[in-house]
């Protein structure tokens, strides 16, 4: 069993807009030659929900040869969280370039938002699996100390009041040194 805190980007998106046109052409009376006014406009807007959570977190572990030197464990788990100071960044971004022959001109403009949000919940269950080394083999306190690698696919549930109730699979994985009582 243990508690966890920990700040999360839960979600990202973005969408953007390009156009390029001629918007106007000059004609010159003396030679005929053309030279074309060419406008650009540009824009994008990005998004990203952030979260700090505090959850409780336990899982059920089953281990070859707890004593050995080397063991391979695997189990299920559950972590469920609440989060608190959950934001929203949003930025815009919007840009205009006209040229011509010789005539340059830019106009942009880019804003940011922060958007606070209510307090949520999500949940995981997920599938501890991994490697285990004990260091030590004669000294009690080497005894103790262990590496490991673990990998934990999982899946969580993240309800959102503003937002849908949204399912996510992942898979982390850790490399550590633990400490057994």
């Amino acid at each position: 069993m243990g508690l966890g805190y920990s700040t999360r980007t839960l979600g990202t998106g973005s969408s953007s807009r390009y156009e390029s046109f001629h918007y106007d052409t000059l004609t010159s009376g003396q030679t005929g030659q053309q030279i074309f006014l060419d406008s650009t406009h540009f824009q994008y807007v990005y998004g990203a929900y952030q979260s700090t959570y505090l959850s409780l977190d336990a899982s059920l572990i089953f281990r070859t040869k707890p004593a050995a030197r080397w063991s391979i464990y695997g189990g299920i788990g559950i972590n469920v969280g609440m989060a608190f100071n959950s934001f929203l960044n949003v930025s815009y971004h919007d840009e205009q370039y006209a040229s011509s022959g010789n005539y340059d001109q830019s106009n942009w403009t880019h804003e940011e938002e922060r958007v606070n949000q209510k307090t949520h919940v999500a949940s995981t269950v997920y599938i501890p699996m991994g490697l285990d080394f004990r260091i030590g083999k004669k000294s009690l306190f080497m005894n103790r100390l262990h590496l490991f690698a673990e990998a934990r696919p999982s899946m969580t549930i993240t309800s959102i009041p503003s937002l849908k109730t949204q399912l996510t699979p992942n898979i982390t994985s850790s490399l550590g040194l633990r400490i057994v009582w």
